[in-house]
């Protein structure tokens, strides 16, 4: 049984409002048949959770699809119909909408909503504002039953959950009055947005300035960074000589007579110019490889399990565009040795390896060490610089110049673009003079703190429009939104007329031909794969809806497909659960 404190949100209602429960003011995910009319080729609009907005609340990219394609496997609505997402994280953020202007009055959709029918649009409409609350989504929240990441918002919930219900006409009132402030604060929020996204274009255009030598002036009297780089690799040559000497000494072998052992080593290689840019006068270019000790990280593996030696390391997640999420450190076991090799040290620039996104590989940001003795695994590349400022590499390699070139180097595998040691050593990169380089992070980093202040105003602005809207709802649904008049005929008797018309389509429904209420796609056969094979067979991550598609399942059995599919999770080790795009996608991984 539902709560009773979680059902009675409101305690008191208007006079000739009554409260009652959303279950007794809709059909929540009712029946739906296949039309007289329609062909297995007959369009119809379909709905992935992806296409929901949960801060507009509206469907904003639906696709349309033959309807045999989607009839079976998917949830079914009708024009008017309101969906709420009943899986976290979707329905903790929202993702709610009215189903609007869909293709031949039909859509359908993932599997993760909840239809409410209401029997005109204005309840409907009703039924939508007061799910959009905030309060009502913390309610769902506490009362989601399954595994976790699996968690759902059981039916009962939906339709035991009390609501208060105003008369019709006051209805039509409060909801144009919501639409009349939302809409303005739409435009405002809209507003907010595009200022958003030229904060990012200015950030963009003045990291592209800096490393074209275009945001500082030059000055004559620098050492130029000709003079800079040879210093650099001259040093470098000087490290490699030591090392080398210092290794035949911890090997008992005596030193060389001679200088022939120098010929061992292996100069840099010059970079490739001839796509590059002239930069200018005192700037050179040149291979990170030069001027960084460049360094994979520790690969994670089942002895990695933390038992003894236990110390935080960095993953993909840690590191973002020109600063680092800390929020959430995982800790695995180090060997003799391991600490040393790959700890991390201020300033140090941290790489992204690979990412599915062309726009996010490699990107960086450096460490502040923020925390002791951290390391870094493997899909995080490290590059450690020699007499050239970090912030200025980092810098460059987020700027649109540096990102272009990281691109051009990633390989593709399978969709997923990735930069190695190798190729992170042969990135150019132009090198101002010392002096410059800091007038140059100086000038940025104060672009950057004026304009993080700017976003900040911007998204306090925006966070106080978000409760501004909850405050409009609040008010609406606690009748203190518009005046109410005391011709109209209470709610009450709106109940009354929802009650008979819900009970008129029930018998409506009966009186369908069976065939025409039970109706299959001619093509479709309801044998049912395993799900391991079904998803073995499909060689690619699946979601959960297409999973069910394919393994020939239907709305009758959708109990069947969530025990088998905890079942799968429980029993076989080679699966990978992954969440993009506010959907569960699966994938055996071998």
């Amino acid at each position: 049984m539902i709560d009773e404190n979680v059902l009675n949100m409101h305690s008191e209602v208007p006079k000739n409002w009554v409260l009652t429960t959303i279950g007794n003011i809709c059909d929540i995910n009712p029946r739906v048949t296949w039309p007289e009319n329609f062909t297995d080729d007959t369009k119809v609009s379909f709905v992935p959770m992806a296409a929901v907005d949960e801060i507009s609340g509206t469907i904003t990219n639906s696709e349309v699809k033959p309807i045999s394609e989607v009839w079976q496997g998917y949830t079914r609505f009708l024009e008017g119909d309101v969906l709420f997402a009943k899986i976290t994280p979707s329905m903790e953020n929202g993702k709610a909408a009215i189903a609007t202007n869909l293709t031949n009055g039909i859509g359908l959709g993932t599997t993760e909503f909840h239809v409410l029918s209401a029997t005109d649009l204005w309840v409907a409409k009703w039924i939508y504002y007061y799910i959009r609350q905030e309060v009502f989504r913390k309610h769902a929240a506490r009362k989601m039953t399954g595994s976790a990441g699996q968690l759902r918002v059981p039916i009962d919930y939906l339709a035991e959950g009390s609501i208060p219900l105003a008369p019709h006409n006051e209805i039509k009132r409060i909801v144009d009055e919501i639409e009349f402030h939302f809409s303005r604060l739409d435009a405002w929020l809209e507003t907010m947005q595009k200022l958003l996204k030229k904060l990012t274009r200015l950030r963009a255009s003045i990291l592209k300035a800096a490393v074209e030598g275009r945001l500082v002036t030059q000055d004559p009297n620098d050492e130029s960074a000709e003079v800079l780089l040879q210093r650099i690799v001259d040093e470098r040559r000087r490290k490699w000589e030591d090392d080398y000497l210092a290794d035949l000494k911890a090997k008992g072998k005596p030193a060389p007579n001679d200088d022939r052992w120098k010929e061992k080593y292996k100069e840099p290689e010059a970079p490739y110019l001839e796509d590059l840019p002239i930069l200018p006068v005192g700037w050179v270019w040149a291979c990170i490889g030069w001027i960084a000790e460049v360094q994979g990280g520790i690969q994670k593996q089942p002895k990695r399990i933390p038992k003894d030696n236990v110390y935080p390391y960095l993953r993909v997640a840690n590191v973002y565009r020109n600063f680092l999420d800390l929020s959430q450190i995982y800790e695995f076991e180090l060997f003799d040795g391991e600490l040393e090799k790959y700890r991390l040290e201020f300033g140090d620039v941290l790489i992204v390896e690979g990412n599915g996104s062309i726009d996010q590989i490699g990107r960086c940001a450096l460490w502040g060490g923020e925390i002791n003795n951290c390391v870094h695994q493997n899909h995080i590349i490290r590059a450690r610089l020699n007499h050239t400022l970090p912030e200025y590499v980092s810098y460059f390699l987020n700027s649109s110049i540096g990102m272009e070139i990281m691109a051009k180097a990633a390989v593709t595998t399978s969709g997923l673009y990735t930069l190695s040691v190798s190729k992170i050593k042969d990135i150019t990169i132009p090198l101002p003079p010392k002096n410059e380089q800091k007038r140059i992070v100086d000038a940025v980093n104060e672009c950057i703190s004026i304009l993080d202040r700017i976003q900040e105003i911007i998204r306090i602005n925006v966070k106080r429009g978000q409760r501004m809207r909850q405050s409009i709802l609040e008010k609406a649904f606690e009748g203190r939104l518009v005046e109410q008049h005391s011709g109209d005929e209470p709610a009450s008797e709106l109940l009354e007329r929802i009650r008979a018309e819900r009970k008129r389509r029930t018998e409506e429904e009966k009186r369908k031909p069976k065939q025409q209420r039970e109706r299959k796609v001619r093509t479709t056969k309801e044998v049912k794969k395993p799900l391991y094979d079904t998803l073995k067979e499909a060689g690619k991550p699946l979601s959960a809806s297409d999973l069910f598609q394919q393994a020939g399942f239907s709305r009758e059995t959708i109990d069947d497909f969530y025990e088998q599919l905890r079942q799968m999770l429980r029993e076989t080790e080679n699966i990978r659960v992954q969440r993009k795009n506010d959907d569960t996608f699966l994938e055996v991984v071998r």
